[in-house]
């Protein structure tokens, strides 16, 4: 995983760095590579669960058994290497400086120099944890025109997390998902805008949707590959995460299905699935 762009970097002089962080210290990041993503996308990670107020009645937060019986939970961003301490105390700085006023800018100028980067997703590990980083995110977006912006989000189950997220959604070059599983769905019901794409996580390969989304991911207690199939879609119907269907070669950089203009529903996610992947269904 490739790591860049300091706090505390230097845009041209001391002075311009001092100007866009002040005089804080943090070794916050963005991370523009790892063997999901591929190469060319950024994102910015916080430290999950506290960073996730509508995982609440969510089953990521449920633990599992693994390994030597240390019971983790289900969200991938709290097993394997993120319970490293470098990783967490990465993930804890990201978060503590997102709150902070310099954010803003400092994200503005690391996208603006990263010129050939396809899209950024904001925020990657966590989620929209208040309604001030909503508008935060809003500003960036807003900031970079010409960038595309997406992130899955489960703060839609906070009332008012999911009135600033509506305002949120409106911006022309970011994708929205609305993410959800089976405890959400006895709680919450269904997300509550059905304009915007839905994806769903399933612990095996019998935890389908209550009703039709637009991506399933495969996430079990060690990992996507461990499932008991190769499939491209579930027994419903549903578009498997084309990087998790046991089949398909491909990273999100060289997919795009998440990232790229996909403000769609269901009907329109086999035709996009052709035009970026045409490989994945000849199996």
């Amino acid at each position: 995983m490739l790591l860049l762009d300091f706090i505390t970097f230097r845009p041209e002089t001391d002075a311009g760095a001092k100007r866009v962080c002040g005089t804080e210290s943090t070794s916050a990041k963005f991370c523009d590579s790892n063997s999901k993503l591929g190469k060319g996308l950024l994102t910015f990670d916080m430290s999950p669960i506290v960073s996730c107020p509508g995982s609440v009645h969510a089953i990521c937060r449920e633990l599992r058994p693994d390994g030597n019986a240390d019971p983790k939970p289900i969200c991938w961003a709290c097993r394997k290497r993120y319970r490293e301490n470098k990783k967490k105390e990465r993930l804890a700085a990201n978060l503590q400086f997102s709150r902070t006023d310099s954010f803003v800018e400092w994200a503005n100028g690391v996208i603006g120099r990263r010129r050939t980067a396809k899209a950024v997703r904001l925020p990657g590990i966590g989620d929209m944890y208040s309604t001030k980083f909503v508008g935060k995110v809003r500003s960036i977006v807003q900031a970079n025109p010409k960038m595309r912006f997406w992130f899955y989000t489960r703060s839609w189950a906070v009332p008012k997390l999911w009135e600033e997220l509506k305002k949120l959604k409106a911006e022309p070059n970011l994708t929205m998902w609305l993410s959800w599983d089976r405890k959400m769905a006895e709680h919450h019901g269904p997300p509550p805008d059905s304009d915007l794409p839905w994806c769903w996580l399933a612990t095996d390969d019998d935890d389908l949707p209550v009703e039709p989304v637009d991506l399933v991911w495969r996430n079990d207690a060690e990992s996507s590959g461990k499932q008991k199939l190769a499939e491209k879609h579930t027994l419903g119907g549903c578009l498997v995460c084309p990087h998790e269907d046991g089949v398909t070669e491909t990273t999100c950089v060289r997919c795009g299905i998440c990232w790229r203009d996909a403000k769609f529903r269901t009907a329109r996610i086999g035709t996009l699935l052709e035009k970026h992947l045409p490989a994945a269904n000849e199996y």
